[in-house]
This record gives structure tokens, sequence and C-alpha cells, in this order.
């Protein structure tokens, strides 16, 4: 998808808090992906200010929730913490919070990466796995230690879905560094990939404004020339452009 400046669809990205220190931080490949995808990266930092996330949100023409060394709070969706759960980052769980309640209020287009498709599960009121390899066990290793660009396992995709129109097999493989996972899908979405041990990898909203998640990280394996994940930030980029246009 071709644009300029002018013209691309202006993309919301979600930074990164590193926790106890005083900066916030994104990979680079989430805008270089972006760009290639067509659209104009555009970085956010963790400002807890309702009114400034609505007018950030009202600028926006679609927005990315990415992933995060930190888990999520599993007071958000009723649990306690359990052995194997990691820590969790105040900042980001009201960050994000704000941030879907503004930007689904305005029917904003929304893609959610690893923990950040989990980040979106939550708030609609889905449960996580809080730590895989001790509720699933012997599944499919999921936790991956960096450099995990390569294709790490398998995932069948739904054919008739969004992302079974981007791959022609009805299976792909991708990378993988996570530790939790979907337990119970919220209300509304549909899981439409799955790894070999039954662990929804990506989901997508049945009704209303375009919500995507996927479990793996489209914008690492771009860097690394795979197709399909370009494919997959394309097609929300593109659903951008719709919506600004």
């Amino acid at each position: 998808m071709a644009g300029t400046p002018a013209t691309r669809p202006r993309i919301g990205i979600v930074t990164r808090h590193d926790y106890g220190k005083t900066f916030f931080v994104l990979h680079r490949a989430y805008t270089e992906v972006v760009a290639a995808a067509g659209g104009l990266p555009l970085v956010l930092p963790l400002i807890i200010d309702r009114e400034l996330i609505g007018d950030t949100v009202a600028s926006l023409d679609g927005l990315v929730i990415t992933g995060s060394v930190d888990d999520i709070n599993p007071a958000l969706y009723g649990e306690e913490p359990r052995p194997g759960c990691g820590v969790f980052n105040p900042l980001r769980d009201k960050f994000d919070t704000l941030l879907l309640a503004a930007a689904l209020e305005r029917g904003l287009p929304i893609l959610g990466i690893c923990s950040g498709m989990q980040r979106i599960n939550v708030f609609l009121g889905g449960t996580l796995y809080q730590n895989l390899e001790r509720e699933i066990p012997g599944g499919v290793k999921h936790d991956y230690d960096d450099p995990f660009v390569e294709p790490s396992h398998s995932i069948r995709v739904e054919p008739d879905s969004v992302l079974g129109k981007l791959v022609s097999s009805g299976q792909s493989w991708v990378n993988s560094q996570h530790h939790q996972g979907i337990k119970e899908l919220a209300r509304g979405l549909r899981p439409i990939a799955w790894s070999s041990d039954g662990l929804a990898e990506a989901f997508y909203r049945e009704e209303g404004s375009y919500v995507l998640g996927v479990q793996w990280h489209p914008e690492r394996s771009y860097l690394h020339d795979d197709g399909f994940s370009l494919a997959v930030v394309r097609h929300f980029v593109e659903a951008c452009a719709r919506r600004g246009g």
C-alpha cells in the first residue's frame, strides 16, 4: 500500500514503560512494519490523562496495542496472582484501560500484538492463563528467548477469516515469546487461529469496529522478510485508511 505522509493513516503505537526507571521504550520494528504497510506511525507515551487520551484517539485512524515484558494484573480479570505469574505494571494497565475505552467508543481500528492481544481480551471481559507451562502441561513451547524472530511453532488458521485470506495453506509458522495466553475469550471475539495445543493465537471482533489480535510478533518477523506478517499488518492499516478516508 503506497502513501505519502499527507495521506497515510495515522497509527498510534503504545510504548512500554521500563518499570522503576524514567523512560518509555518501543522496539523499532513496530514503527517500521507500520510504515512498510502504508501507515504513519505515531508513538504514544503512557500519560494518564483522560482528556489527553481522548484527544489523542480523536487524532488517530488506528491503534496498535503492543506487547510488553510485564504481565497484566490478574485482578483485572477477577483472579489472584498464582505461581508463575510475572510482575505487572500499574501504569501500563491503567493507560491501556483508558486508551481502549476511548478507542472502542470512537470505533478506531485496533491491532493487538502478543500481550496487547491479551489486554484487549481482558478489557472486553475475558481471562488469561497466568502461566502456560503450569496450566497446560505438555503443551507447545510458547516462551522463546531472544532472538525470537525465527518461526517457533505452527498455527492453524481458519480459512474463512481475515487471516485465512492471507495464507493459502490454512497453516503458517510464527515466532513466539509469551508465557501467558487466552483462557476464556471475551464475548464478541472470534478465535481464528490456534497452536497445536489448542491455544488461541488470533482473534477477530465479530461485530462493531475492526479489532484483530495476534499472539505472535509480526513486527519482528517482518524484519526477516516474512510476507505473512507484513500482510497481517497491511490488512489492519488498510482498515485504518478506509476509516480515515
